[in-house]
């Protein structure tokens, strides 16, 4: 799961959403990050592309999305490349 978190973190810093600096895997994106809903959108869209599968309704529960963590979870659960199945 760290290498899933190490590369969310370069994902999202290059894409603007949020700055390296400072962030680990626990990091609050929201209170810490100043990420919001917008950003939060760009952040999915970002996920998405990168890991080619589609959230689920189930999987976007604001809490999933607090850290880096918690979205390296949903994306283990999803694809094939770190799961082994869909």
């Amino acid at each position: 799961m760290k290498d899933i978190c190490e590369e969310l973190i370069i994902l999202f810093s290059k894409n603007g959403i949020i700055d390296q600096q400072g962030i680990n895997s626990e990091t609050d994106l929201f209170e810490e990050c100043g990420l919001d809903s917008l950003k939060l959108i760009d952040l999915i869209v970002c996920i998405e592309e990168k890991y080619d599968f589609e959230f689920l309704d189930e999987d976007l529960p604001f809490e999933n999305f607090t850290t880096i963590t918690n979205i390296a979870r949903i994306i283990k659960k999803r694809t094939v490349k770190y799961n082994g199945e869909k």
